[in-house]
């Protein structure tokens, strides 16, 4: 295996089993050395310019990796909740938000679009660029309901995956008029703030609602 071959490996594996084609001419390789890698099962190709090594068995990550490398954008949303390991977030699509106001689409691959992402609000899992447990929370409230959210983030705290000071901290430098979900956020926090002590599980949470509910 030649030296550039096993660099843009390297890379790829480094970065969700992904490497564009830019990337790949980048560290040296040729198009037509790229063609041939794919011709022979090194790499295959999943969209134009997209290229993965084989082996990678989940095609909702393959789809993730493929969309973050290709539009510059980070896993967010129900995806990011599912890498956090949050119980309760139903199954959706690939979701991603690119940083820019600017169209962006790729199959199979839901796109939102968000100019407030900051290098503190991005993690790496898998070698994905991931939001943050907090902000996934925040994103999470423009596109749950009030009772699953509840459910979401009482787990999460539980589990020690998100710490709802920080939480706080970082919707504090989010907040702002009109932006989906501040309202529902700001009532989340303020119900947990002081003594409150989330429950151990889904279940405890329902019947805490139920008891809630009833008066």
């Amino acid at each position: 295996m030649g030296e550039k071959t096993r660099l843009i490996i390297d890379h790829a594996r480094a970065n969700g089993g992904i490497i564009t084609t830019r990337e790949a001419q980048a560290l040296g390789m040729d198009r037509s050395v790229l063609a041939r890698m794919v011709s022979d099962g090194v790499f295959r190709r999943l969209q134009r310019g997209v290229l993965a090594l084989p082996g990678i068995d989940s095609a909702h990550a393959l789809d993730l990796a493929a969309a973050c490398r290709r539009l510059v954008a980070v896993v967010s949303h129900q995806s990011a909740g599912q890498l956090h390991h949050f119980e309760g977030v139903p199954w959706s699509p690939p979701t991603i938000t690119v940083p820019h106001r600017l169209t962006n689409r790729f199959p199979g691959v839901h796109v939102h679009q968000s100019t407030d992402i900051s290098d503190a609000d991005v993690v790496s899992i898998g070698g994905l660029p991931v939001t943050s447990p907090e902000r996934t929370i925040i994103d999470l409230a423009a596109v749950m309901s009030d009772k699953r959210l509840d459910l979401v983030l009482d787990r999460a705290l539980s589990s020690g995956i998100v710490d709802l000071n920080k939480l706080s901290e970082v919707f504090t430098g989010l907040a702002r008029r009109g932006k989906p979900g501040t309202t529902r956020v700001r009532r989340l926090i303020d119900q947990r703030e002081g003594r409150y002590v989330p429950a151990d599980s889904v279940l405890e949470s329902r019947l805490l609602q139920l008891i809630d509910a009833s008066g």
